[in-house]
């Protein structure tokens, strides 16, 4: 249900999001066994144990493990105060609604971020758009940006 846009809205809430599993898992496990099986082929191991139950299977745990590392350490945070996230270093960086300059999807290998410009810096946030509970992550971009913000329209524009 949509509050008519002359109706103010007045929200206390904050989430913390975290990334899903499968959408990174596959990008990083596919590339990785990609490169993997090309490299085995390469030095000349040739064995089908080691290509086709081994390489895969070793792969299979290190990327697991390194997405549930990913998904455990870069957790972020919305709500009335401004987005809590990080840049595309790894960097936490911690913004209020009012400095968002500009906005734009991006996507890379896959996988689509929010890229928001900040106000009065060269930092820009990267928010990742694959996490657990999306719907609740699109209701509340759209709920604390002001209805006359650029953001605001785009994000109804892009999420109806």
């Amino acid at each position: 249900m949509r509050l008519h846009e002359d109706c103010v809205h007045i929200s206390f809430r904050k989430e913390d999001f975290r990334v899903s599993f499968l959408a990174p898992f596959l990008v990083v496990f596919v590339s990785a066994l990609i490169v993997c099986e090309v490299f085995f082929i390469l030095t000349g191991n040739n064995s089908s144990q080691v290509l086709f139950l081994l390489v895969p299977g070793i792969v299979l745990v290190l990327c697991s493990a390194a997405i549930l590392i990913i998904q455990g350490r870069y957790k972020f945070d919305l709500g009335p105060d401004g987005i809590s996230c990080y840049n595309f270093w790894c960097r936490p960086i911690k913004t209020s609604w009012d400095s968002i300059e500009d906005w734009r999807v991006v996507r890379t290998a896959g996988l689509s971020y929010l890229q928001v410009s900040v106000r009065d810096t060269s930092e820009t946030i990267w928010i990742p758009l694959f996490v657990k509970r999306d719907l609740t992550l699109r209701k509340m971009l759209v709920t604390y940006t002001h209805h006359s913000h650029d953001l605001h329209q785009k994000l109804n524009q892009i999420w109806p």
